[in-house]
């Protein structure tokens, strides 16, 4: 079949419509695609004029394998509102001439709706990215939809210009970074406030309430240890009603969510306006609820509550000891009467006022039931992420017996109704997650074995990482303009991948190795130190060691894993024509891989930050890289506070040899434990701490035949070694050896890597401080391939 965008097999966009967003919309055409999208564009035309040039055909052929990698692109918008910061997958496509899965007559749609948009805010331009009016009341008109308050002034072409909120920082949204990592709420937190009662409508039983505002609540950070003011963002493109407005969520009392007793009715209808949200709540007409609606009615109960997830936060300030989170992405899933007072601006509505304010108390909320965060990384990781397939299909087949015996009913009263209604939606959700989980399996082994990304996603990638600057990067966050250009398209890449990072983030897809990974061994640590000027991201992404040793390795993970591993092999037994047989001996159970977070803290002086040369970005590169190495790569040999090393693995051989300094029988008798438990292959090797590689480096095989070391080939007895002091001495002047089959261990890497910069906390030595944070996590499938020994001692 002749290479023609005739052939393909996506749908063309239209070229006209491109042409002329490109034209008049030059901030929306700037949204997305800028790293390989404004050439495909610049091709896609020339072969609409008929060439065929290889570079062309190149394209087309390429833009196939870009198309089925990237049609999911935009789904988001089939129901979220577009912005300039959310539509950069949809301007990618249009860029590459392809319609992916919103349809070409909802993509213009998107476009069309973005268009109108800036149009009616009447912006005169824009400064670090954000819309500038000519009056204070446009800015603050503007404030109010993207969740802040006030506005402030900046000079442009000679002109006051006003940008919304009072702070520059929350305009931008890059005060300390979004996407707070591990602050994506488990649980679901409550607001509480005293309500008046003058809007009960005690015929239908329904009551309006103000179910929450922006007033600051104090929350406690479990991860970090610290307190943090919360405030609710009640702009339309952060909140999702969903559950609010489809009549699924129900009226809870006290926030009892694990059963039917505790439902009292269901939320009517819900809306947002100005700057808060409101509810009709319908209480159930049941003996049962019949106590709670009159207290409700005569102004007994006065509490209303939220309960609530929130998904992502934006910090908008960082002045004094207590941040502020602001929620710019969260999900009101319940509300309950509950009289405790946190947001005293939530309430009933009143007939006659629309708010009432009841005081300016900040409640400090310990109950941990109620406000307690699970940290973990923001992976959009809920309860079913942590189940395995087995207990995934028992939940779903309990709530569907559940389902049945509601459904024999002859007739539901209310409470029954709202079960019946929330187990349909839990059963649909838990049918997803069964069969995301066993996809996911799916493509764990698969990736297991190969790990390979296609030729056209790697030319991207390349690409990608060549035109990627750290200190162009850091210096935007320090002059708090956020993350723009490539580092803001790989952000939004890791997002689609399913992974969220806090600061600058490394999608997993950039990690992956292939085919010319260079693992070279031509002295101490090569192969594994950035070299080429401009190499931020393969510094930083270099493997580890273990990696050349034949381990086996699995990038982007998004959460547990399971293998099998095998404690004692099975043996053989010669029987007799009618003896009964003999058991095996095999022993098999699971190991599971999950997540261990590495922080690797760095500071580098902001003067050094302006440099923006290549050996500076390899000098920031290969510190990160050098610190996060040296305690992975410690755990991994002899266990920490992640990972349990190899020596604490249970069914490691310890060899605890009689003689300490009888080096030739420790090596043998590392040797010989392996041989017998597991067999030895070519991947076995014997790794010494710094004093085991100073003492068996003098010692002998055969006296006065040969040392025990042969440094010509890097081996001992034939098997290949390395020294390194990441493998620490048991104590002062006692060594420590390990020999094994890497082919039997496992590194896992899950997510992607988040660079968080931080301007503030070394300001006054004029300092930045850059960490670097990767989650990691590493065991065996077969323990009894490996041996130690860990008291190796002086002659």
């Amino acid at each position: 079949m002749a290479v023609s965008l005739r052939n393909s097999g996506y749908e063309r966009f239209d070229r006209d419509y491109a042409e002329k967003l490109k034209s008049d919309y030059p901030d929306i055409w700037a949204a997305g695609g800028n790293i390989r999208g404004n050439d495909a564009f610049k091709l896609w035309g020339r072969a609409l004029e008929g060439d065929d040039a290889p570079a062309v055909l190149d394209w087309i052929r390429e833009r196939e394998a870009w198309s089925a990698r990237h049609f999911r692109d935009g789904a988001h918008l089939a129901d979220e509102s577009p912005n300039v910061s959310n539509v950069a997958g949809l301007v990618a496509q249009i860029k590459w001439g392809t319609v992916g899965v919103l349809g070409m007559a909802k993509m213009k749609s998107v476009m069309n709706e973005l268009k109108e948009k800036k149009e009616e805010r009447a912006e005169v331009g824009t400064v670090d990215g954000e819309p500038v009016f000519s009056t204070k009341a446009e800015a603050e008109a503007h404030a109010e939809k993207i969740g802040c308050v006030g506005s402030h002034t900046h000079e442009l072409n000679g002109e006051t210009v006003y940008m919304a909120c009072e702070k520059h920082t929350d305009a931008t949204g890059s005060g300390y970074g979004k996407n707070l990592e591990g602050m994506e709420n488990k649980k679901i937190e409550t607001r509480e406030a005293a309500p008046v009662v003058s809007s009960v409508n005690e015929e239908n039983r329904t009551v309006e309430v103000t179910f929450g505002t922006t007033y600051p609540v104090q929350r406690f950070d479990g991860q970090n240890n610290t307190y943090f003011n919360e405030v609710l963002s009640f702009s339309p493109d952060h909140v999702r009603m969903e559950r609010m407005t489809n009549g699924t969520a129900p009226v809870l009392n006290n926030h009892m969510n694990t059963g039917t007793d505790g439902v009292l009715g269901k939320v009517e209808a819900a809306r947002l306006e100005d700057g808060h949200g409101v509810a009709v709540l319908r209480f159930a007409k049941t003996p049962d609820v019949d106590n709670t609606w009159m207290k409700v009615r005569d102004g007994i109960i006065s509490g209303v509550s939220v309960g609530y997830r929130v998904h992502e936060y934006t910090v908008t300030d960082r002045d004094g000891d207590t941040p502020t989170y602001m929620a710019t992405s969260w999900e009101p899933l319940e509300v309950s009467i509950a009289p405790v007072p946190a947001d005293p601006r939530s309430s009933v509505r009143s007939a006659t006022t629309d708010v009432e304010i009841l005081g300016n108390e900040t409640i400090i909320d310990d109950n941990k039931d109620m406000v307690a965060r699970d940290a973990e990384p923001i992976n959009k990781s809920n309860k079913a992420n942590k189940m395995n397939l087995n207990d995934l299909k028992a939940s779903r087949k309990a709530m569907e017996n559940e389902l049945n015996d509601l459904n024999v009913l002859t007739e539901m009263d209310d409470v029954q109704k709202v079960r019946f209604e929330e187990l349909v939606g839990k059963i649909d959700e838990t049918s997803k997650s069964i069969e995301l989980k066993e996809k996911a399996e799916a493509m764990l082994k698969a990736r297991a074995v190969a790990g390979a990304s296609s030729k056209s996603e790697e030319n991207e990638i390349t690409s990608m990482k060549k035109g990627f600057s750290i200190t162009e990067s850091v210096r935007d966050l320090m002059d708090g303009k956020g993350l723009s250009g490539l580092a803001s398209e790989m952000k939004q890449e890791a997002a689609r991948q399913g992974h969220h990072g806090q600061g600058i983030v490394i999608p997993a897809s950039f990690q992956r190795t292939g085919a010319e990974d260079n693992f070279q061994t031509t002295g101490e640590g090569a192969g594994f130190v950035a070299t080429e000027v401009g190499a931020f991201i393969e510094g930083l992404t270099a493997p580890l060691e273990i990696e050349a040793w034949g381990t086996q390795v699995l990038r982007g993970l998004t959460g547990n894993v399971q293998f099998p591993r095998e404690h004692d092999k099975a043996t053989a037994t010669a029987e007799g024509e009618v003896d009964d047989d003999a058991a095996s001996g095999m022993n098999l159970d699971e190991l599971t891989l999950s997540p261990k977070r590495y922080a690797n803290t760095t500071k580098f002086s902001k003067q050094l930050m302006y440099q923006a040369t290549g050996d500076v970005e390899n000098i920031i590169a290969n510190a990160l890289r050098r610190g996060h190495e040296r305690k992975v790569l410690s755990d991994i040999f002899t266990g920490g506070t992640g990972i349990t090393g190899i020596t604490g693995i249970t069914g490691v051989n310890d060899i605890a040899a009689a003689d300490t300094a009888d080096y030739a029988a420790i090596i043998a008798a590392l040797e010989s434990a392996v041989l017998e438990d597991s067999g030895l292959t070519p991947n076995a090797r014997f790794v010494l701490s710094p004093s085991a590689y100073e003492y068996i480096s003098k010692a002998v095989n055969v006296t006065g035949v040969s040392a025990l070391i042969d440094n010509m080939n890097n081996t001992i007895r034939g098997y290949n070694y390395h020294k390194t002091p990441y493998l620490a001495d048991a104590s002062s002047n006692v060594g420590q050896a390990v020999f094994g089959d890497w082919s039997n261990a496992i590194l896992a890497y899950f997510g992607a890597i988040d660079i968080v910069v931080d301007p503030f906390s070394a300001k006054n030595t004029a300092q930045v401080e850059i960490t670097m944070n990767q989650f990691i996590d590493f065991n065996l499938t077969q323990p009894a391939a490996f041996a130690f020994e860990n008291g190796i001692t002086a002659s």
